[in-house]
Order: C-alpha cells, then structure tokens, then sequence
C-alpha cells in the first residue's frame, strides 16, 4: 500500500490515479483526522509519504508543458 519515490517514478498515470483512490478509500482522507486517529496515526509518515509522491507524480502527468509525460501509455 505505501510506495516509495522510486516506486511512484515507475508508475503510470492510471496507476498512479488507481493508487490514490485505493488510499483514499481505505484512509477515508475526507474524514477529520480526530476520528481516524487510531488508524492512521502509527503509518502517517509513510502515509504522507505516499500520497506526495503520488501527487506530485499526477501533477506532471496533467501539466502540459512537460510533453515527455504521456497520461495515455
């Protein structure tokens, strides 16, 4: 569930987007953070990790000035 940098890096678009729903999911990051303390609290590091690298991973995929990211492969 938590990935690396290096991981993210090697991810396509649809797998970095599949990911993000997958830690959404199961996190319920919608939810405040009181009520999931329990949960989340002893993985947040890895966690936040994961969802940044993830975004940022995103972000280039949707940002048209970098044309080497191809969303579609």
């Amino acid at each position: 569930m938590f990935l690396t940098l290096e991981q993210v890096e090697a991810m396509t678009y649809k797998e970095c987007v599949r990911h993000m729903k997958l830690i959404s999911k199961t996190y319920n990051l919608e939810q405040p953070l009181t009520e999931c303390w329990q949960q989340v609290w002893p993985v947040l590091d890895e966690l936040t990790d994961t969802i940044l690298y993830l975004e940022d991973r995103i972000e280039k995929y949707e940002d048209p000035r970098i044309t080497s990211m191809d969303m579609m492969a």
